[in-house]
């Protein structure tokens, strides 16, 4: 009996044994195994690009993997295009093209964008990496920051609210533009928003004066359009348009052509200086 006893007693304490092994082996596995380390970039870090591409690595300490889309999920500033993103063993590709020369840029790799191939594995932090292009041969350089604010101090509260909006966009976004039609209505921007750009209208509208000498009687009816009326231009401006007015330049050749014969109105000719009423002098 008393060696019956033994025996249970000694194969009790093993299984305590075997499950104390099994439950330390399963609380190791819950920690989280460090993510990938970077290693290098090829190019190295403030790299001067030549020419409006290239292709940037990063190197990890282990293999690697990228999201999909992971070209969605980096940004580099100012705007260029990330066109491929792959991996391969530890190497980490990105393409980078649509470069501008002469310019300074930061690509951010977000957190969680690169990882590694092991179970419960973080993934790699955001990453940073700054490069220029050179300046093309014969580029001048010039000051691509413009001022902060307008040069007249009496501009209107809303002049210098439309500075300050084209300012935050400046050197990262582009604004769409169209005429708004035959100098004096809307109606190519209409068809912009109705068929080209999903009921968008174009961020800038124009309007001319083009027709502003046309003669009614020569042209048909709508010619001169009536300037006086405005309403076009305020319905835009109510809209949210950013609103684009020019004088389409059109002057009479001669004295004589003024006002019955608005086919001669023209600037480009040959004999400018003798036949032209107008003189920049």
């Amino acid at each position: 009996m008393i060696k019956k006893g033994k025996y249970l007693l000694m194969l009790a304490t093993a299984s305590l044994a075997i499950l104390a092994c099994k439950q330390d082996d399963g609380g190791e596995s819950d920690e989280p195994i460090e993510a990938p380390k970077l290693l290098y970039f090829s190019p190295t870090e403030a790299y001067v690009v030549s020419g409006s591409s290239f292709t940037l690595q990063l190197c990890f300490d282990q293999n690697v993997k990228v999201v999909s889309g992971a070209a969605d999920n980096i940004r580099i500033e100012p705007a260029a295009t990330i066109s491929k993103v792959w991996a391969y063993d530890e190497l980490v590709s990105i393409s980078i093209e649509a470069l501008e020369s002469g310019t300074s840029y930061t690509l951010t790799i977000p957190h969680g964008t690169i990882y590694g191939w092991r179970d419960n594995q973080e993934t790699v932090p955001a990453i940073n990496y700054s490069f220029s292009t050179k300046k093309k041969e014969g580029e001048e350089d010039y000051e691509r920051n413009p001022a902060k604010s307008l040069t007249n101090p009496q501009a209107s509260p809303e002049a210098k609210a439309l500075y300050a909006a084209l300012l935050n966009i400046y050197g990262s976004k582009t604004l769409s533009g169209a005429v708004g039609g035959d100098a004096w209505d809307m109606g190519f921007s209409d068809y912009v928003a109705s068929q080209a750009n999903c009921g968008k209208y174009p961020a800038v509208v124009g309007f001319d004066y083009l027709f502003m000498h046309y003669q009614p009687h020569i042209w048909g009816a709508g010619h001169p359009p009536d300037y006086s009326d405005i309403s076009l231009i305020e319905n835009a401006y109510r809209q949210g348009n950013i609103i684009h007015i020019c004088w389409h330049w059109n002057m009479p050749k001669s004295e004589s052509d003024f006002p019955d014969h608005p086919e001669n109105y023209r600037f480009y000719v040959a004999d400018f200086e003798e036949n032209n009423v107008f003189s920049i002098k």
